[in-house]
């Protein structure tokens, strides 16, 4: 089963797609069918991995767990080097202070004024906060003032608009 943050690996590169937790799907997002085979010397050609964040989310990656779901691994593999790479890649997907949010971030932890229609946030974390938000958050524990858009999972805040003040409810 994958859970967040899931990434797939090929020699040169990390593929993930935001919002994303499934390997399968991410293999067939970028096409990489092909290299989920055995080639000529008995080497795959890419490698599932997972990097999981403790039970309560934080962005303390030491406390974090990095795995491969798989059996096989190629010969280029060096977990070490890949664990560095995702770090380096949620530190660029995250968010700490901005005015308007159009694009897409796995973290935010300072302010966004406001998320647009486009706009999606995997977690608002503890210490983050939305003004108006009119995009997608996927986990919210920090706040939220005023929701247009959606919030899948809210242990947080929502002042007013659509799901003001939801009880919070156990994730699935």
């Amino acid at each position: 089963m994958c859970h967040f943050f899931s990434a797939i690996a090929t020699k040169d590169k990390m593929y993930t797609a935001v919002g994303v937790d499934s390997h399968e799907q991410i293999i067939e997002i970028y096409n990489l069918k092909h290299l989920d085979k055995q080639d000529k010397d008995g080497q795959i050609g890419l490698v599932r991995f997972e990097f999981l964040p403790p039970e309560k989310m934080s962005l303390n990656f030491k406390a974090w767990t990095f795995k491969v779901d798989q059996d096989m691994i190629p010969d280029w593999w060096v977990a070490s080097e890949w664990k560095a790479k995702t770090i380096d890649y949620l530190k660029s997907m995250t968010v700490k202070d901005q005015r308007i949010l159009s694009s897409q971030c796995l973290f935010l932890i300072g302010e966004v004024r406001e998320v647009l229609s486009s706009g999606f946030i995997r977690n608002i974390l503890k210490n983050g906060s939305v003004g108006d938000n009119y995009g997608s958050v996927r986990d919210n524990y920090g706040s939220v003032r005023d929701n247009s858009g959606s919030v899948g999972y809210n242990s947080g805040t929502i002042q007013s608009g659509k799901d003001a003040h939801p009880k919070p409810r156990d994730k699935k």
